[in-house]
């Protein structure tokens, strides 16, 4: 009797299959996609922590649109 394949095993298979199929064009677009969702990724961290600084800013009773310090 014969084993059956798991689901991820078939869909790991079929995945690098299917990318040593590609193009170079396809390929080229699957790296920029990647690197687009991690780029948003970065973006959504970085806006985070802006906010979280604007908040400690106001907190600190200081105007966070003020763009140069009273010395």
């Amino acid at each position: 009797m014969e084993k059956r394949e798991g689901y991820y095993d078939y869909m790991t298979r079929r995945l690098r299959e299917d990318t040593s199929k590609m193009s170079l064009i396809e390929k080229d677009v699957a790296g920029l996609t990647e690197s687009h969702y991690n780029v948003l990724k970065h973006l959504k961290d970085v806006t985070q922590y802006n906010l979280e600084l604007i908040k400690k800013i106001e907190r600190l009773g200081g105007d966070p649109k003020q763009m140069e310090m009273d010395v």
